[in-house]
């Protein structure tokens, strides 16, 4: 009978022993680095990932099913968000979401379907017009209202079926993302001078300015003299000397602060999506020609789409988003209400008889050392017959804005305002 006892004993003690053994063992395995699990998903089994995960646009058209687009220009329009197996890009973020890992069983694969709110076609067709254009830049479609990205495009791009002879030949940075890329923003940051100004100057929308063709150190393009001034015609006009005379009126420090709370300058604007921005910069070493979008000025393209949305929000920033399951930024105000609207009444002029809706626009020709200028073209549609989408495009050492204007003005007649009000 004793002897009896103590076998029950000691075979109770081992099963202790093992079962706490089995309790340990599974801690140290959910408490592993994640970043350690995530490693081997991708170092060990991408192959076994990479045809389990569909990328789907906002209509549920394939933009990636288990292998790359057949179609070249579908490939190189969405490198800059798929990335391939070797980048840290949405794919490969995908693919770790497709795993589950555990130290005793390994590694499961899952199917996983990542919903983006892309729309294929206008993707396609955004990159289509790059390339047709000649020019290096880049294209970003939003809705301005909902923060969704409708394309993000850059060109030129990777051909991911050829990604080793391209990178090992390349000399023009088709691997980075051009919206993420601080440029010289040129005249579409007078807008964010404008508003500094209208935020801290009272009566500021009441005041006039002469134009001469220069003020101070300060000159309009190829000396133009526009004559008697209000802020809006500066804005409309693109007046170099008036944007310096104006923003004079108050402390540099103003506009620091209204450029940090504006976000314009700032890297992170796409609430689920790391694709490396670019953080601008802002100085008032030269307050005239810094204020005119010239000097130190540094700023991406989706971080000049973000500002002009809030504009057209009524002065509401709000964050864009590339997952369609994302929560739409509830936002922050940057502005006054009455200074959304007075700028945006001011350029509403720019696009008139050449986007077929209402919408207010800005051009920038940004000048840089030794070479062509950027071209930019900005605009937000705000016709209740057209989506709330704001487009933004650059175009690198293409010369004058108008190069930019035409390419974005051609787009959204022939893409966007054909497809009507319908957004999801």
């Amino acid at each position: 009978m004793f002897k009896k006892s103590r076998k029950i004993k000691a075979a109770v003690a081992f099963l202790a022993v093992l079962i706490i053994g089995l309790l340990v063992m599974m801690v140290i395995s959910l408490v592993t680095n994640s970043s350690e699990r995530k490693g081997y998903a991708r170092t060990n089994i991408t192959r076994m990932v990479s045809d389990r995960v569909t990328v789907l646009d906002v209509d549920g058209l394939p933009l990636y099913s288990g292998e790359y687009a057949k179609d070249r220009v579908l490939r190189e329009a969405m490198f800059p968000i798929l990335g391939s197996n070797s980048e840290k890009k949405l794919l490969v973020d995908a693919e770790q979401q497709a795993v589950s890992y555990s130290r005793f069983f390994g590694p499961k694969v899952t199917d996983t379907t990542v919903n983006l709110t892309i729309d294929r076609d206008l993707q396609v067709n955004a990159y289509s017009a790059l390339e047709e254009s000649g020019f290096f830049g880049s294209i970003f479609i939003a809705n301005y209202e909902t923060g969704a990205i409708r394309a993000m495009v850059s060109y030129p791009s990777l051909d991911v079926k050829n990604t080793e002879n391209e990178v090992k030949n390349d000399n023009t940075k088709k691997y980075l993302n051009r919206n993420m890329l601080a440029y010289t923003p040129g005249s579409v940051f007078k807008a964010v001078s404008a508003a500094a100004v209208l935020e801290n100057l009272s009566g500021a929308s009441g005041k006039k300015f002469t134009c001469t063709g220069q003020y101070k150190d300060v000159v309009c393009y190829e000396k133009t003299k526009h004559g008697e001034e209000t802020l809006a015609s500066v804005l409309l006009n693109s007046c170099n000397c008036g944007t310096t005379y104006f923003s004079s009126l108050i402390l540099p420090e103003a506009i620091e602060q209204f450029v940090s709370v504006s976000k314009i300058c700032g890297s992170d604007l796409i609430s689920d999506f790391d694709g490396g921005c670019e953080q601008g910069t802002f100085t008032t070493k030269n307050i005239g020609w810094a204020c005119v979008g010239q000097g130190e000025d540094n700023i991406t393209p989706i971080a000049v789409a973000n500002y002009y949305a809030a504009l057209a929000n009524g002065g509401i920033r709000r964050n864009f988003k590339l997952l369609r399951e994302t929560e739409i930024d509830k936002g922050s105000r940057i502005m006054m209400e009455s200074t959304a609207a007075y700028i945006t009444k001011a350029l509403t002029p720019l696009a008139a008889n050449q986007i077929k809706c209402k919408s207010f626009a800005k051009t920038g020709t940004a000048e840089v050392d030794n070479k062509p200028s950027h071209a930019w073209f900005v605009c937000a549609l705000t016709d209740e017959k057209a989506p709330k989408y704001v487009c933004v495009v650059m175009l690198e050492h293409a010369g004058g804005s108008q190069n930019a204007k035409k390419v974005a003005c051609d787009y959204i007649n022939n893409n966007i305002l054909t497809k009507g009000v319908r957004d999801k």
